[in-house]
């Protein structure tokens, strides 16, 4: 069947919204990206987006309002995201190691949900959305499910506390930044909200052995100047770093600045980058940093997915 004729047959469907809604309360095991492919298709469709209660193909229990317009999160589950599968499963390991998780850059919260639905510890969860729409959205998805131990702030997290502006994306709400020049292709709207640095929280809240998460979308190196100085209570560091900010080297000064040993986050394998150096394949824009060599980093995560391939020169 060609892809035209599969579009025209799926127009013609009747009660797409009733097919929606079915859809996003389907349980993990039977999403697949054929039912993603089909119920993302009556989705553009359907018309105007609608929310729907979705379980994020995360766990069955969980009861969450997302709009139709975002059909992978909405239908998918976290295996089918190829760029974040992996990083999800690692922070999910690595929280457990530490005394908190900081998700920066939450959206609609998907590491949110994915560790709190698995992680038995109960470790506190510090989420930052400075997008007043996404951040009030998820505060709601929260309370929605009763979770405990899960704080949220509507801030930005940069090189200093005060006030910022911060672009929202108006072509993709995921991708809101406090770097408009890296943006130029999108529809951003500036707007003015409140903004805090990674050593000014922790320092606030007294927080030591930390796991963060951080997707800041460009604005990578505002975070490491605004963390620099309380590195050392930051443990295990899993950031999105995109490239201009590669070409100018900041996966290697992250390693000077805090005395790291970095990983590009290769899906499951865990590729040793001893100068920072690492071959970008597609889709994947994560990194680790922690303490761990090599050979330690390995016996951390054995039992798992993960390979940790080390360089020759780090044997």
């Amino acid at each position: 069947m060609s892809a035209a004729l599969a579009r025209y047959l799926v127009s013609l469907l009747p009660g797409k919204n009733a097919i929606m809604k079915g859809g996003a309360s389907l349980p993990p095991s039977l999403r697949t990206k054929r039912t993603v492919k089909f119920l993302s298709a009556v989705a553009a469709r359907a018309g105007r987006p609608v929310d729907l209660d979705t379980n994020l193909g995360v766990d069955r229990r969980l009861h969450l309002r997302i709009a139709s317009s975002k059909p992978s999160l909405v239908f998918g589950k976290p295996q089918l995201f190829l760029g974040e599968r992996s990083s999800l499963d690692l922070a999910l390991t690595l929280v457990r190691k530490s005394m908190c998780f900081l998700d920066v850059g939450a959206h609609v919260g998907l590491y949110v949900f994915y560790l709190r639905s698995r992680d038995i510890s109960s470790s506190p969860i510090y989420f930052f959305e400075p997008d007043p729409t996404l951040f009030a959205r998820l505060q709601e998805n929260v309370a929605r499910n009763g979770f405990d131990h899960i704080k949220g702030f509507q801030v930005a997290m940069a090189e200093n506390t005060g006030k910022t502006t911060f672009f929202r994306n108006k072509t993709d709400d995921s991708s809101g930044t406090l770097v408009k020049q890296d943006w130029s292709q999108h529809v951003l709207e500036p707007i003015e909200v409140d903004r805090i640095s990674f050593g000014d929280f922790v320092t606030r809240h007294g927080l030591e052995h930390v796991c963060a998460k951080v997707d800041v979308e460009g604005a990578e190196e505002l975070f490491l100047e605004g963390a620099k100085s309380d590195l050392d209570r930051l443990d295990y560091l899993v950031i999105e770093i995109l490239g201009p900010a590669v070409g100018r080297g900041l996966p290697l000064r992250i390693m000077q600045e805090g005395n790291y040993h970095a990983y590009y986050i290769n899906d499951y394998d865990l590729e040793h980058s001893p100068a920072g150096k690492y071959t970008y394949a597609a889709p994947f824009y994560n990194w680790l940093f922690c303490r761990e060599n090599p050979a330690k980093l390995r016996k951390l995560l054995q039992r798992t997915r993960f390979r940790v391939i080390a360089c020759a020169a780090s044997q």
